[in-house]
């Protein structure tokens, strides 16, 4: 399967995240998650509030994460960060927010993404897989400032897709000396 959508709303979401994900990943695998966006602009907050969900409950030196709400990673730093925190020889899963058709659609893709895209930003695509979820409406204008989702509705597709993370890494018994994750984020 090339992708996978699905909705928030969806009681099931956590579930079908984290088995799509498990595909790609491999016990003891190196990753780098790389989670894009700004924590100035709500809707473009999902990234970094990953990042940090992610950074607090995954405690695996084969796991980076880059990009949390303390430290971004944007437009503005986004090359030279990639180019000085990415380990070689990585998964790479990318995480950014993107405008779609309907807010709080989730999406995995198997390839890379071009983070800034929609906002005419020439950045080089990054990801060996990509998820992104949607945080405004195609039909908004582009003024990311003037947007319709609250910040709830971000923290909590933040939750679901770091939750999907850190459980397709539990399941594949990652790395079987260490507790992988603290499980106190309930929905």
């Amino acid at each position: 399967m090339d992708k996978l959508l699905i909705n928030t709303s969806d009681k099931n979401s956590i579930e079908y995240l984290k088995n799509y994900l498990k595909d790609f990943i491999k016990p003891n695998q190196k990753i780098n998650i790389v989670c894009i966006g700004t924590d100035r602009i709500i809707p473009d907050s999902l990234g970094p509030m990953i990042g940090t969900i992610l950074s607090e409950n995954i405690i695996l030196d084969n796991i980076k994460v880059v990009g949390t709400l303390q430290s971004p990673l944007h437009a503005l730093n986004f090359k030279k960060r990639i180019k000085k925190e990415l380990q070689k020889d990585t998964l790479v899963i990318a995480i950014d927010a993107n405008k779609g058709n309907k807010i709080g659609e989730i999406q995995i893709i198997n390839r890379p993404i071009s983070p800034g895209k929609g906002f005419l930003k020439n950045l080089p695509s990054i990801g060996d897989v990509s998820i992104v979820g949607t945080t405004w409406e195609r039909q908004e204008d582009i003024d990311i400032y003037d947007h319709k989702i609250r910040l709830g509705d971000i923290y909590k597709m933040s939750k679901i897709i770091s939750l999907s993370i850190i459980l397709a890494i539990d399941e594949l018994k990652y790395d079987t000396d260490k507790d992988l994750v603290s499980y106190n984020m309930s929905l």
